[in-house]
């Protein structure tokens, strides 16, 4: 994309702001769960204008929390993995590089559980995932999604990344190796970006859909 310095800048926190819808998009559509057309250029603007509310913070995870809502209403079943261990560790750094917050994002989530993501069981046939990032930055935690879906074959995964709309091929020890990444390396490339797994990402499906729509009551 061509532009001056703002037009550029304006253009990246757009896509910085509508990434969960976007994610939410593309996840609904392929659950074929979709209410808007996915054929046309800016269809996540509506979806965002739905879970927006006031101002956007992005160390916060109110958007994706009013996203599973969202879902869980057309009958996606949402279920929360989280590596506390990990979210810690990722906590010690933010602090020691000078920054006194803390992770408010596992607040609006509901504080979710104990109950670490595993590929080999939570992206099967039929089921995607939501991977909670935070971009590459320094005394702030910057928070992004990340779509994961097995591949048609089954021996890859795709992910989108909907900073530019693309999807990306790897296999699963390669995505494996970054969620597994010390936190003291910083972030990592995956999915044409710096990213840095904070520990919690989303599984999402279809069977059981009344169990996600109590579960995301309670987020």
């Amino acid at each position: 994309m061509s532009g001056s310095a703002p037009e550029l800048l304006a253009y990246r926190q757009m896509h910085d702001e509508t990434n969960v819808a976007a994610a939410t998009l593309v996840a609904l559509s392929e659950f074929e769960r979709t209410p808007v057309p996915t054929n046309t250029r800016g269809q996540e603007l509506e979806i965002h204008g739905l879970i927006q509310r006031g101002r956007f913070l992005e160390d916060r995870g109110l958007l994706l929390a009013r996203a599973l809502r969202y879902m869980a209403a057309r009958g996606v079943r949402c279920e929360l993995r989280h590596d506390p261990g990990r979210t810690a560790r990722l906590r010690e750094r933010l602090h020691a590089e000078g920054c006194t917050q803390d992770l408010v994002f596992l607040e609006d989530l509901g504080r979710p559980g104990f109950q670490p993501l595993v590929l080999e069981h939570d992206l099967l046939a039929g089921s995607s995932l939501l991977l909670l990032e935070a971009r590459a930055a320094f005394r702030r935690l910057p928070l992004h999604v990340l779509l994961v879906r097995p591949s048609p074959d089954g021996h890859a995964l795709q992910i989108m990344n909907s900073l530019d709309g693309l999807n990306y091929s790897l296999s699963r020890d390669e995505v494996a190796s970054h969620l597994n990444c010390p936190i003291h390396f910083g972030a990592s490339y995956l999915a044409g970006g710096l990213y840095l797994f904070t520990g919690v990402a989303v599984r999402l499906g279809i069977e059981n859909a009344p169990a996600a729509e109590h579960h995301a009551e309670q987020l």
